[in-house]
């Protein structure tokens, strides 16, 4: 009896959620767009909007970070921000708070924030499609990826 076998290896993928994939489908295959994105939504918004609180508080734990010199929290909060309003459709208030994040970060994080205010149409219009999925086909729900392509245009 053999407890260990040594089997074929098997192939390493990354487990990916229904939401990545509709997320992937909508950005049409830029990757840049993609990464940026996948950093900015929410999965489950309504609960993690729930847990997080509200805008104005995300805004002034932000400011009260910077006056203590916390940089890093204060990213985070304005980048939370960002995402909140997002979700609501609130385009101006994305784009003052991830210009508030980017004005402080640097590096890669400078980069991701730049591709997605350089990109805020199309960033609005995706996240419209992804958080209100439930109006356009998923690959999940048997909708194919050119249906999902079609739906964003």
């Amino acid at each position: 009896m053999k407890l260990f076998r040594r089997g074929k290896a098997a192939a390493k993928t990354e487990p990916t959620t229904a939401a990545q994939d509709s997320l992937s489908i909508l950005c049409q295959g830029d990757e840049e767009l993609h990464y940026a994105m996948s950093y900015l939504v929410y999965l489950k918004p309504e609960e993690q909007i729930a847990l997080i609180g509200a805008t104005e508080l995300q805004v002034q734990n932000a400011a009260e970070a910077i006056e203590r010199g916390d940089r890093t929290t204060a990213i985070v909060d304005y980048e939370t921000a960002a995402r909140i309003e997002l979700y609501r459709g609130n385009k101006e208030n994305v784009r003052m708070y991830l210009e508030k994040a980017r004005g402080l970060q640097d590096g890669d994080g400078r980069e991701r924030l730049s591709t997605l205010l350089s990109n805020l149409e199309k960033v609005m219009a995706i996240a419209k499609r992804y958080y209100h999925r439930g109006d356009a086909p998923s690959p999940t729900d048997g909708g194919t990826s050119e249906q999902m392509v079609a739906v964003t245009s």
